[in-house]
């Protein structure tokens, strides 16, 4: 009876041995499974296409004028906004000029001291000549000496010519504060052209100097695009290119324009393009300066390798992509070309065979397995 209960149990304790080791097994070989990420894919295209050229810059409101001031002062008043329309003639801020302003009291107050003096010589002269009239009768009567009479006419002729040269001190002064008050007009700042205020380089209370701008006007509707290529891809560009001209933030809003600026520098040894493109009548309005892309049309064409458009993540202002790379999810830098419909070119990053992930990102880490829904064939 022992025995068999001995022969029981070690039973018993061997299946449970076996048991666990099978279990342990699959539960190791269960919990070790990779996720699959289904995905959507598409192949690379090849095609023959005009070669375009990526700039990064930004929008700005083209032929912007700077509103100066013609006086030295202290800024009063900025009556518009970044961003306000403004017509043409419209006063856009004041300066209280200091000197002028003191200047203007002076002369004033010599003014009114001129005709006071002259007023006064005037009742001088009167009384002069009336005693020289007086003295000349007398004279005439034999009623007293020449000598008099010619002292009379001498106190006279003196007193005329201090009015002349009081009514000329007072015309000189008053010519002086009516130059004075129209200088002292130009505290009000005016716009030369209607358009949009794009800065506002002073505040009220700013103590500027002549010449100092406070303001710049664009003409609403003109924009341009600024830029800068540091590869030896400046070497094909020249005035007269179209390109097309787009805002991160509004992907969809394209501005036409063409390539009118190109100048090339040195920057710590290194070569440097500066491009400029003009956009008239854009179709949205810029007031400030914002960033965008830049795609220069160049003079020939050579193959491209497009992917669809879904394909391609930004992050931290570069773009990448995800292919498949022996069953798994390949995360790859890209450098953007030209938008074609629905795909885009791209210039750097890729080759022909490569096979790119469409969707599904979310799920997506470099390096993890995929299952792909369908790949068409490479065109």
């Amino acid at each position: 009876m022992f025995r068999l209960r001995w022969s029981l149990g070690l039973s018993l304790a061997l299946l449970a041995a076996i048991f666990w080791l099978t279990t342990r097994e699959r539960l190791t070989t269960w919990l070790s499974r990779e996720a699959v990420v289904t995905v959507r894919v598409a192949p690379v295209k090849k095609l023959i296409a005009p070669i375009t050229l990526r700039i990064n810059g930004v929008l700005a409101p083209a032929q912007a004028i700077d509103v100066v001031s013609q006086l030295a002062g202290r800024i009063t008043e900025v009556r518009f906004k970044v961003g306000e329309a403004v017509p043409a003639g419209a006063v856009v801020a004041t300066i209280f000029p200091n000197e002028i302003a003191q200047r203007e009291t002076d002369l004033g107050a010599e003014v009114g001291a001129a005709r006071k003096d002259l007023q006064a010589n005037e009742n001088q002269l009167t009384a002069t000549e009336k005693l020289a009239t007086r003295t000349r009768e007398l004279f005439e009567q034999d009623l007293i000496a020449r000598r008099d009479a010619e002292q009379a006419e001498s106190a006279a002729q003196t007193a005329r010519a201090q009015v002349e040269l009081t009514r000329a001190r007072l015309a000189q002064q008053e010519a002086m504060l009516a130059q004075t008050k129209k200088i002292a007009q130009l505290r009000q700042m005016t716009a030369p052209i209607s358009g949009v205020i794009t800065r506002r380089l002073v505040e009220p209370g700013a103590t500027i100097a002549p010449g100092s701008p406070v303001v710049s006007i664009a003409r609403d509707g003109n924009v341009k695009f600024t830029g800068r290529v540091a590869d030896d891809s400046a070497g094909k560009l020249r005035d007269g290119l179209t390109a097309t001209v787009s805002i991160a933030e509004l992907p969809q809003t394209k501005f036409d324009g063409v390539l009118t600026r190109v100048e090339s520098r040195r920057d710590n040894g290194a070569v440097v393009t500066d491009i400029e493109i003009q956009i008239n009548d854009a179709p949205l309005s810029i007031k400030t300066t914002i960033a965008g892309d830049a795609l220069v049309r160049l003079d020939r064409s050579e193959e491209a390798l497009l992917v669809p458009r879904t394909a391609i993540n930004e992050s931290g202002g570069k773009n990448y992509l995800f292919k498949i790379v022996d069953g798994r999810a390949a995360h790859q830098d890209v450098k953007l070309g030209a938008v074609e419909g629905d795909d885009v070119v791209i210039q750097q990053g890729i080759s022909q065979t490569d096979v790119v992930i469409l969707d599904n990102f979310k799920s997506l880490k470099p390096g993890a397995r995929v299952r792909p829904l369908s790949a068409a064939p490479a065109q």
